[in-house]
């Protein structure tokens, strides 16, 4: 019993890690109730199984399960997972999308501040040197007699003109720079959120698989004993030819069939053509046979009684498949993200 009070204390470390990281109020209240319900379980497990042998019995029960264990293994992983992730590395379960917003947003407000002031300086540079044009022609105006003076102003004004431009153009060339700089980070920072949420995405899928394969595990027994309840005709010569027998039947075989289609409509997300296995062709009927039509009350019972057997076949068949698929589907995103 030390083993299960252990696992409800681990279940709830792990939902109390969640509320921690929430932000929204209402998740972390939900989260936290989770935590502590799990805590009290861990903690209480000991007396409520001296007082219930019976409620001790029950949760043995649950805990000697692979499944139950595998669950815990899943959540210590994710608890324990920052202490062994390289510095650099990024884990879904750590993303906050408004937190990168917000760092983007701060970057690109720097880079835009950097390229103003770099156009003030060029506006600087123009009226700077509009301004000496003025004072140069005012005088060469004044000393227009001193044809010495004339050509030394006109050399000077050109050597100042030429540091200008070139002073603008250096300016120009950074101003460019720094564009090119801005959109290099808005790239660089798109594919590191798009390959962020994907890593998540993956994540959740992986957890929905994990849900999908303990539901279709247990579907699988269902329909596997209902269906050994239908065949005993073929498998014990059973008679179906009464009114009240076959009515029994038919009721069953209803019930085994809304399973299946509920069974396929879950496969399907993992195998694209799943639905094929209720496709039954005509020359399937025809086929060798275990029974004989004095077993049941009319020719519709043989017929509904075989297309039962043919797709019990195919269901059986594609079993091996979907599994794979399904085991897949629920381990890729866990194991094979951000290592």
């Amino acid at each position: 019993m030390l083993g299960n009070a252990i696992a409800l204390i681990a279940i709830a470390a792990m939902f109390g890690l969640e509320a921690y990281k929430v932000k929204d109020r209402i998740p972390r209240l939900v989260f936290g109730a989770i935590a502590v319900l799990f805590a009290l379980g861990g903690f209480g497990i000991s007396p409520i199984v001296e007082k219930s042998p019976a409620v001790g019995t029950f949760l043995s029960g649950i805990f000697e399960q692979p499944l139950s264990w595998f669950m815990l293994f899943i959540a210590l992983f994710f608890v324990l997972r920052p202490l062994w992730t390289k510095p650099g590395s990024f884990s879904a379960l750590d993303y906050a999308p408004p937190d990168q917003v917000e760092d983007i947003r701060i970057k690109i407000e720097n880079l835009e501040v950097s390229i103003s002031r770099n156009t003030a300086n060029i506006n600087g540079v123009v009226e700077t040197v509009v301004g000496l044009q003025d004072d140069l022609t005012e005088n060469a105006r004044l000393t227009s007699q001193n044809e010495g003076g004339l050509v030394a102003v006109t050399h000077m004004m050109s050597e100042i003109q030429k540091d200008a431009i070139a002073d603008f153009k250096e300016l120009r060339e950074a101003d460019a720079q720094l564009g090119k700089a801005i959109d290099e980070t808005k790239a660089q920072i798109a594919k590191e959120v798009t390959e962020r949420v994907m890593a998540d995405t993956n994540l959740r899928r992986s957890f929905a698989a994990l849900s999908d394969k303990e539901w279709i595990e247990r579907a699988t027994s269902e329909l596997a004993r209902r269906a050994s309840e239908l065949s005993t005709p073929t498998d014990s010569g059973a008679d179906l030819s009464s009114s009240a027998v076959w009515s029994e039947w038919s009721g069953r075989y209803d019930e085994w069939d809304n399973l299946l289609r509920d069974y396929i409509s879950v496969s399907a997300r993992y195998v694209s053509n799943f639905e094929e296995i209720l496709q039954v062709e005509d020359a399937a009927y025809g086929a060798n046979w275990e029974i004989k039509d004095s077993q049941f009350p009319n020719s519709e019972g043989v017929r509904r009684y075989k297309k039962f057997r043919i797709i019990l076949s195919h269901w059986r068949s594609a079993q091996r498949e979907l599994n794979r698929k399904v085991q897949q589907a629920a381990f890729e995103g866990i194991f094979f993200n951000d290592f």
